[in-house]
């Protein structure tokens, strides 16, 4: 269903698998593997384009340049401490096959922080 601007976006699937081992009761280090599929986006939005030869004036508006596939792979840990749980993530891609000229992923680290109150 395209919506008043005339455009959807693609649909989008991601698959994940992971294991994770304890070590003891604080240390739970892990290691996943992520596959991601999503389609271009379907139609154009009117507002975002110029007239002439190229109509886009940036590739972030250009419905061609959107979607791709992608594997990561990411390590990490899930520390306990009291009533606090951190989570400690490093992930990189292993594929990259995106569609036009969009920005790859290198690699990115995160750090997530829980606790009960």
């Amino acid at each position: 269903m395209r919506l008043q601007r005339n455009y959807k976006l693609g649909n989008r699937i991601a698959i994940t698998a992971w294991s994770k081992w304890r070590i003891n009761d604080h240390l739970l280090p892990f290691i996943k593997l992520v596959y991601q599929n999503w389609a271009m986006i379907d139609g154009i939005d009117k507002e975002t384009t110029v007239p002439g030869r190229f109509p886009f004036p940036a590739g972030i508006t250009n419905p061609s340049f959107f979607g791709g596939k992608k594997i990561n792979i990411a390590i990490g840990s899930d520390v306990t401490w009291k009533e606090n749980n951190f989570t400690f993530e490093l992930n990189a891609p292993i594929y990259q096959n995106l569609n036009g000229i969009q920005p790859k992923e290198s690699l990115n680290f995160s750090v997530s922080w829980n606790t009960n109150f």
